[in-house]
Parts: C-alpha cells; sequence; structure tokens
C-alpha cells in the first residue's frame, strides 16, 4: 500500500512539457495567442509538422509566408482570379494550393478565440454559407517589409469584414462584398495562425505535401489557375443582390405554405430592418421547415444581410 502511494504521488508530482508547444516570438506578438496556441492541439501539429519539414528554414518561410483562404461566397462569386491577380500584382506568388471543406466542427474551431462574442444566429448564418460548397486555400511567398511578416502584410491589403469600415484601396472593397459575412477571403494574421489553420484544415497525411510545396518555392501560378477554372466550371455562377434575392423570394411566396406566406410578408415588410426575433423565424422557415423553395445561395443572402454579428459589450478573446 505504502509503495502506490509513493507511486500516486509521483504521478502528481510529475511535471512535463508534452504536449506544450514552442510558439517562437516570430509567429505572433500577441502575449495571449502566445499562451494559448501553446495547448492549442491544432497550432501543434500544423508547427510541429512545418519544423521538421522546413527544417533550418522554418523562421525564414514563416516569415516570407502567407495563406488566404477563398470562402464558398468567393468561389460561385468568381472572385479568387480578380484576388490572385491582385496578389501577385502585390509581390505574393501563389506556391501551393488545396480545396477543404468547412463543416460545423471546423468552424467554431476556426474562429474558437473570436466565437465568444458572436451572437447565435450569426453561428447558425455561417454554418450555412461555409457548408455550401468547398472552400479553396491558396499560400503564398512573398519577400518582407522591415518589422513585419507575410501575413500581416496580406490582411493588411484584405480590408475590414464590414463595409462601413473599408478604404476604397482595400481588397474586399475592390470585390465588392455586401455584407459582413458574404465577404469572399479569410486570411491568417499571423504564422501562428498559418501553422493552426493547417492543423486544424488537414490531417497529416494532406498537411505533408503542403509544406513539401511551400518549401520548394515554385510559382504554382499555372497550376492554380487550372484549379480554379475546375471549380468554376463545377459550381454555378452566383450573383450577390439583396434586393432581387427579396424579389424572388416574394416572387415564390405561393409554393410556401399559408401560414410561412403570413410570416414571411411581416417579416419582408421592411427588408432593411429586421428584427432578430424575425430573422430567427425567417430562419427557421426558409431553412428548417422549408429548405428547398429558395436556392442554397439564395438563402444565404437572405440570412447574411440582415442578422446581428456580435453580442454588445464583449471583446474577442483573441482579437
Amino acid at each position: 500500500m505504502r509503495k502506490e502511494k509513493e507511486i500516486i504521488q509521483q504521478f502528481l508530482n510529475f511535471e512535463s512539457n508534452d504536449g506544450i508547444a514552442e510558439v517562437p516570438l516570430y509567429s505572433t506578438k500577441n502575449n495571449k495567442k502566445q499562451s494559448l496556441y501553446a495547448i492549442d492541439p491544432y497550432y501543434r501539429e500544423g508547427f510541429e509538422n512545418a519544423s521538421v519539414v522546413f527544417g533550418e528554414d522554418l523562421e525564414d518561410i514563416s516569415l516570407r509566408l502567407s495563406a488566404m483562404i477563398f470562402k464558398p461566397d468567393a468561389i460561385v462569386g468568381r472572385k479568387v482570379n480578380e484576388t490572385i491577380a491582385f496578389l501577385i500584382e502585390k509581390g505574393f506568388t501563389p506556391i501551393a494550393f488545396k480545396t477543404f471543406s468547412y463543416n460545423r466542427n471546423i468552424i467554431r474551431e476556426d474562429w474558437r478565440y473570436q466565437y465568444n462574442i458572436a451572437t447565435r444566429n450569426r453561428m447558425r448564418a455561417v454554418d450555412c454559407l461555409l457548408q455550401t460548397s468547398p472552400s479553396l486555400i491558396v499560400f503564398f511567398i512573398t519577400t518582407i517589409k522591415q518589422h513585419t511578416n507575410a501575413c500581416e502584410e496580406m490582411t493588411s491589403l484584405k480590408g475590414h469584414s464590414d463595409p462601413k469600415y473599408r478604404t476604397p484601396d482595400d481588397l474586399r472593397s475592390r470585390l465588392k462584398s455586401i455584407n459582413p459575412l458574404l465577404n469572399y477571403i479569410h486570411t491568417c494574421d499571423e504564422p501562428a495562425d498559418l501553422y493552426r489553420s493547417l492543423g486544424l484544415y488537414f490531417n497529416e497525411e494532406e498537411r505533408k505535401p503542403l509544406l513539401k510545396d511551400i518549401k520548394m518555392r515554385k510559382d504554382a501560378t499555372a497550376h492554380l489557375n487550372n484549379a480554379v477554372l475546375e471549380l468554376y466550371n463545377t459550381y454555378e455562377e452566383i450573383q450577390f443582390n439583396y434586393d432581387e434575392t427579396v424579389s424572388t423570394l416574394r416572387s415564390k411566396l405561393e409554393k410556401f405554405s399559408a401560414d410561412q406566406q403570413k410570416h414571411l410578408k411581416e417579416i419582408f415588410e421592411n427588408p432593411m430592418s429586421i428584427s432578430q426575433k424575425k430573422w430567427e423565424l425567417m430562419y427557421h422557415i426558409l431553412v428548417v421547415q422549408s429548405p428547398n423553395i429558395l436556392s442554397k445561395w439564395e438563402i444565404n443572402i437572405l440570412l447574411t444581410s440582415s442578422v446581428k454579428i456580435s453580442i454588445d459589450n464583449k471583446k474577442a478573446i483573441i482579437n
């Protein structure tokens, strides 16, 4: 019995760094991110794989590497080629890429440290939007400016998700996104976020070939253009226009039940001012009760254009 107690006490006193990942200073300037990512399994897997593949080039590649995620709306909205051309003009060279699909869990893990301020309705809208069709992640290499890294450079070019906070020169302004959620693109703010994304989106068998392509730093523009063309040929082009989508809904009202018609007429009596209570009713009718009357993209446009984004007076865990 005494021996068993000694073994238990040794176990309780055991200290180990196993499961604690290195988060180099060059990968993030955010102290809170350094602490959280050190025990984040997605960051740990992505960074450890990169450390092995990149070897002594790890820091140099980390500072020169960036990634852009083209969400489903960018593909059907035909915004990928325009964005790639813009980034090439700014000195970013595509060197690797891969499609992937969001699911409910990946969405929540991708914004784990920001979703504490997301409204429940926003989460519902994003679930519908990002699971409509595949996304595309593209990795770019570039020369770095003094005192910064490629991830920060790319993020600074992207612009705010909310149109009212953008400048005319921001990429999202050029792409003419119509609301804060239908914004086409997502970037990794810092190298640490890029490695976490690699660990989240892909398993180890998928990550390693990507990392090897990245290490080679070869221009993949031609191959990327072919991949984008294939996506365009697979997924129908969509025009994002809220007013036209509201008109389409009104033209199809007779296909809904009498009770649903009544509610939808009330909801869209003033399409530019839909309360969140009415939004929840709209979601229930269009997504839960009658999901096949409008197209998925028509539903996405209606949901994202009127949803409340953030809980008032709360700050994200990581900004």
